[in-house]
């Protein structure tokens, strides 16, 4: 019987859209990082750069509220959010991504795409999509 390899996280990425399912998926995020003794990068995606200083301010305030135990960062990116999800895991070297899910099937998932399953498919690293 062979060992199992050793399964190490020291950096994860907690994507948030401030939606209840991302609110869910940030327990399980939090969970993982105390666990591992990982930072905990929380990032979020704006449309408009205009857009930037209210969704750090939030980000901030809900760290600040939430994360307890673990060391974190706060990053905002303008554009679309499974590319820049991705991008901030390939320059943060991001072991894990965490992230929550609308669990959107038919016409709209056709319409509005997913971008869990964008993510899923093109992150570097693994990826844990949380549903509520």
């Amino acid at each position: 019987m062979t060992q199992p390899t050793a399964f190490h996280i020291r950096q994860i990425l907690f994507a948030s859209d401030f939606s209840p399912h991302s609110d869910h998926a940030f327990d399980a995020a939090l969970a993982l990082a105390q666990h591992f003794g990982a930072r905990l990068h929380l990032f979020h995606v704006v449309d408009h750069p205009h857009e930037q200083a209210a969704a750090r301010a939030h980000l901030h305030a809900f760290a600040h509220e939430r994360v307890a135990a673990v060391e974190f960062t706060v990053a905002i990116a303008t554009g679309s959010p499974a590319s820049q999800i991705v991008k901030h895991a390939e320059r943060e070297k991001v072991d894990l991504i965490v992230m929550g899910t609308h669990g959107r099937t038919g016409l709209a998932h056709v319409v509005r795409g997913s971008v869990a399953e964008t993510v899923v498919r093109t992150a570097p690293c693994s990826v844990l999509v949380v549903r509520h």
